[in-house]
């Protein structure tokens, strides 16, 4: 899965150094890289606390009767895991995507 992350990452920067701008250049360039990581790396963060917050909040519903230890480990078996983990998947990339769509502006054709 961060396989994924890296490439999209990769062609996303190598779409940074075909950008069109007068001055400052190089300088434009990697604030444009690192304004995307930044991005990308706070909304992923988010993201994490979300699916945190949605899962303990099930725990609280459906196991209340459970310890903490054994209502994870039953959160992080089956069905519910498989189901945060496609959501989480889509949304990362889309995260990704969305963090790095400004490094394509202005490319040179």
């Amino acid at each position: 899965m961060h396989d994924i992350y890296c490439v999209i990452w990769v062609i996303k920067v190598k779409s940074v150094f075909n950008v069109k701008v007068t001055q400052f250049n190089k300088r434009y360039r990697l604030a444009l890289c690192a304004n995307a990581f930044n991005r990308f790396v706070l909304n992923y963060l988010k993201l994490i606390v979300a699916f945190l917050v949605f899962q303990f909040l099930i725990i609280q519903v459906k196991y209340l009767d459970l310890t903490v230890g054994e209502a994870i480990e039953l959160t992080l078996n089956g069905t519910m895991a498989d189901t945060i983990s496609i959501i989480t998947w889509f949304i990362s990339i889309i995260i990704v995507v969305k963090a790095f769509k400004y490094c394509s502006k202005g490319e040179n054709k």
